[in-house]
Formats: C-alpha cells, sequence, structure tokens
C-alpha cells in the first residue's frame, strides 16, 4: 500500500512538473551584451577594424561593413511624447516615430513646428531600433 501511494505521488510530480514546464516559453527580451575587460575590447576592436574593410573584386571599390546609414527628414511635429516624437514627413506624408533619450533634445519645439531631423545607424521608414536621433533643428 505504501508503496503505490508512493508510485502515485511520484507520477503525480512529474505530472505537475511537466505541464509547468510545459506552458513555459522565450521571452522576447532585449539581450544585453555581455561585460568585457579592456584587453578583450581592444583585441577585438582591433580585428573588427581589420575585418572591417573589405575589397570588392567587381568594380574595386572599397566597402566598409561596420558603416552606418544616415539621413536627414523633413518635417511637421506631429506629437512629442518626451521620450519619442511623431513627424509627418514632407516628402512622403507618412508618419516616422523617432524615439530620443534626451528629453531636452525637443525643447523649444511644439506640435506643428516645422523640423530637421538627423540620425543614422538604421532607416526610420523600418521601424529601426538602431536608429539614433543625432540632431534635431528647424527647418528652413
Amino acid at each position: 500500500m505504501k508503496k503505490s501511494k508512493l508510485i502515485i505521488l511520484s507520477l503525480l510530480a512529474v505530472a505537475v512538473m511537466a505541464t509547468a514546464t510545459a506552458c513555459g516559453g522565450k521571452k522576447n527580451e532585449i539581450s544585453k551584451p555581455p561585460v568585457t575587460t579592456s584587453a578583450e575590447t581592444a583585441a577585438s576592436t582591433a580585428n573588427e577594424e581589420t575585418e572591417a574593410v573589405e575589397e570588392n573584386d567587381a568594380d574595386d571599390t572599397i566597402i566598409s561593413s561596420d558603416s552606418k546609414e544616415s539621413g536627414q527628414m523633413t518635417g511637421t511635429l506631429e506629437e512629442n511624447k518626451g521620450f519619442m516624437f511623431l513627424i509627418i514627413s514632407d516628402e512622403d506624408k507618412e508618419s516616422y516615430a523617432f524615439s530620443i533619450d534626451d528629453e531636452s533634445a525637443l525643447a523649444g519645439f511644439k506640435e506643428g513646428d516645422k523640423i530637421t531631423v538627423s540620425y543614422e545607424g538604421g532607416d526610420p521608414a523600418d521601424h529601426d531600433t538602431d536608429c539614433i536621433v543625432t540632431n534635431i533643428e528647424k527647418a528652413k
């Protein structure tokens, strides 16, 4: 009788654990880059610099593999949320969202103002999270 109770409890415990682990899944979390020492950083930077310039045999042009896309967009400030803002592009009349780290970057601008946004690292049309705002100024 004791053995049968033990077996039943063991099976029940395994079933509960299987159910609990089956419901778990991967969360969509942004992983943080690993912390490296200055020696590792220097070594990896040297390796990246040597691999960064590749020569294209087809037309003998040099291509940098770590080049970042940059550009400017002029439009009307639609909404300022502090940590991000929306502008309506003068070019295609579409709304684009930009994230900013420094909320004071939009100080002095109000909704409806014409502004020029300089950015690098991505394309705002693709909702690229790597797109970094480098400058905001009144449009001329």
